[in-house]
This record gives structure tokens, sequence and C-alpha cells, in this order.
């Protein structure tokens, strides 16, 4: 669903009129419609790991290097996902100020595995304990995070007309082709994770930028649509002073229950048997002299 189409629905919940469009729209219901819209979003965007919102980030150590930059869209990590693919070891990490200042200024300060933290506001704010060496150049080092876009333009169409609409997303990336004129998209979808790729007449630049609020009426949200809704229609409520606490429960229900969903469960076992796969048996090795 769209911006359009949610704050639709929304209003129609609410039973105030239908809006035909939002990005430009004066009117003060709507305004606070997407200002609730907004703030439900990133509302649900902290309180669980959602799968939609995970990315993968690599990065490549360099000699005497300590720090390197976070992903511009990065919001939190998910945890013993580091991991240094070279070594094949996970990093130890991210630790805090104390721990951090007890390898850096103790006795003992160096161990086979890295550490990492996370500090500052400088473009490189994670740091990498010990600096890696010429013989730790170039290994390539993994984590996954959750990301903070949680709205996404329009998706690529082939050989569709493109008016007033800067941005298009397509397959986890974002493309801006820098001005809104009419322009129509050729047949090639892009895919590109760096630089600029012409398709047609339009030139879409690949953009890594934060997505947190509503460009155009035609952007998406990336989180489930009903909770979105359920969450704009009571926060709406509360701010106009109206009964809003059976909408919100309702609301809450609704996330616990697409966590459930989403959270999978462990296998219990009631008897000595393992229910893990063995890694290592007759089936994982040739046969042999030993």
């Amino acid at each position: 669903m769209t911006l359009l189409s949610i704050t639709q629905t929304v209003a129609n919940r609410l039973q105030l009129p239908s809006p035909a469009t939002v990005i430009s729209n004066t009117d003060n219901n709507v305004i606070l419609i997407r200002s609730m819209l907004e703030k439900a979003l990133l509302d649900l965007k902290d309180i669980f790991p959602w799968p939609k919102l995970q990315r993968e980030h690599t990065f490549t150590l360099a000699t005497s290097t300590a720090s390197y930059a976070l992903p511009l869209d990065f919001d939190r990590f998910l945890n013993e996902t580091m991991w240094n693919r070279d070594q094949n070891w996970p990093l130890i990490g991210p630790i805090n100020a104390q721990e951090w200042q007890n390898w850096k200024s103790g006795i003992v300060t160096t161990l086979p595995r890295q550490r990492f933290r996370v500090k500052g506001w400088t473009d490189n704010q994670m740091f990498i304990d010990p600096t890696p060496s010429s013989d730790e150049n170039g290994q390539t080092c993994v984590f996954e995070y959750i990301s903070s876009t949680i709205v996404k333009p329009k998706v690529w169409v082939a050989s569709t007309v493109w008016t007033g609409i800067q941005y298009c997303s397509y397959n986890g990336n974002i493309y801006t082709r820098g001005s809104t004129g009419v322009a129509t998209t050729g047949t090639t979808a892009p895919t590109h994770s760096t630089g600029a790729v012409t398709d047609g007449l339009i030139t879409w630049t690949f953009t890594n930028a934060i997505f947190q609020s509503f460009v155009h009426d035609t952007d998406d949200v990336i989180l489930d649509e009903t909770m979105v809704i359920d969450g704009t229609v009571w926060r709406f409520k509360e701010e106009r002073g109206l009964d809003f606490e059976d909408l919100r429960q309702q609301a809450e229900n609704k996330i616990d229950t697409m966590k459930t969903k989403l959270s999978g469960s462990g296998v219990v076992t009631i008897n000595s048997g393992s229910v893990q796969t063995p890694m290592i048996g007759t089936w994982s090795y040739p046969e042999g002299s030993y």
C-alpha cells in the first residue's frame, strides 16, 4: 500500500473525508495522519528486529586502520553477527567503554581474536582492536544490522512514464534520478549498488540515504501495512484527545501476533536424543587410513 492508500484507509477508519493527495495536502487532519503514520513506523522499528529491516554489511580491513564507517542507514547491530570471514571467527563485541579501556590501557592488550566498539559521531564510528596489521590487510568482515530506512519509493516498472517522482526502489535498493520531470523507463531494471546506470530516458543513481519520511504519495511502507494502519489510527485519536485505549490494545495484540509468526520456535526433545543435525560422521569424511 502506498502513502496515499494508507492515508485514505486511515481516514475512512476515522470517518474523515478521504484525501486525493497527501504530500501537498494542507488539511490539518491529513497532515496529522501523515505525522502519526511516520511515528508509528519509527516506533515499530524499535520494538522488534523485523526481518524486512535486517541487512548485511561487509567491509575490508586495512593496515594500521582502526576505525571504519557504518552503513548510512545503520540503526543497531544484530548481536553475534560480526565475523571475520578470512579468519573464520567472530569478533568480540560490541563491547562497552569499560571493557574497551581495559583492553586498550591494561597490561594484557593482545588476544588472538579482534574486538569492536562503536562510539562518537565521526564518519568512522566503528573501532577494531587490535588495530589491523599488514597480516590482516584485505581480510573481509561482515555483520548484520537493523536498517533505519522504513519507507521505500515506488517500485521500478518497465516501460512506464515516470512523472513527478524523484526516486524508485528495486530489489532492496533505492535509486534517484535527480529530477521529477516526465521520463519513461526502459526494459532493464536497475540492480547496481554503486554509481549510475541509464535506463531508457532515465539515469538511476544508487543511493544508500536513509528514508524515514515520505517524499511522494506513491511511497510505500516496508513493514506490515495492518500494523502501521492500526498504529496510526490510535495515535491520531490520542493526539486529538479522543478515546484510544481499546484501539491501542488491539494494535499491540496484532504486533504480538506478527512477532510470533516471524520469530519461530526451537524444537524440544523429551528423550535423550539430539535434535541437532550432526556435523561430523561417516557421511562427511572419506574412508582412508588414519
